[in-house]
């Protein structure tokens, strides 16, 4: 007999033994699902942060827009210092201040006498917190933004004569 006929018949047995055994079949499995199970949890994570940053925005222009709706002159200085002042305070229950951009109050007519809609509006870039926004190549962050507007509530006044 041949060395290598020797050998197959020697080692026959330990590959049919081999083949029977499952003792590592467990952690092979288990080293082939964790990654996608640790890249689920971390989707749901920045899901919900990019949810809770959208309805923030949201809110943010709600308020900014609802303080600028009852104001006297909606785009005065003063006024429209207190809608963005009131937006960020929404705002910075959840995020600094800095990340939310809040503009002035605009009217739909040039001047505050003919407006009858106070519109604001927000925006902030959401950046990861984990690996995943490089995976889909938005590591700059992702751009939410919001608008709000509501009537004017002296509107009817500042048109009287």
């Amino acid at each position: 007999m041949t060395t290598r006929k020797l050998l197959r018949l020697a080692l026959l047995p330990r590959v049919r033994r081999f083949a029977r055994d499952a003792e590592g079949a467990v952690v092979v499995e288990f080293a082939l699902i964790l990654p996608l199970f640790v890249i689920f949890v971390f989707a749901v994570m920045e899901f919900a942060r990019a949810y809770q940053a959208m309805n923030a925005v949201i809110s943010a222009a709600r308020e900014g827009a609802r303080v600028a709706a009852i104001a006297p002159d909606p785009t005065s200085a003063a006024w429209a210092d207190s809608a963005k002042k009131r937006a960020k305070a929404v705002a910075s229950s959840m995020f600094t201040t800095d990340t939310i951009i809040v503009t002035n109050p605009t009217c739909d007519g040039a001047v505050p006498a003919s407006c009858r809609v106070v519109t604001v509006s927000t925006s902030m870039t959401l950046k990861g917190i984990s690996p995943l926004f490089a995976m889909i190549g938005k590591s700059g962050g992702i751009p939410l933004s919001g608008q709000a507007s509501f009537r004017w509530e002296r509107a009817e006044e500042a048109a009287l004569p």
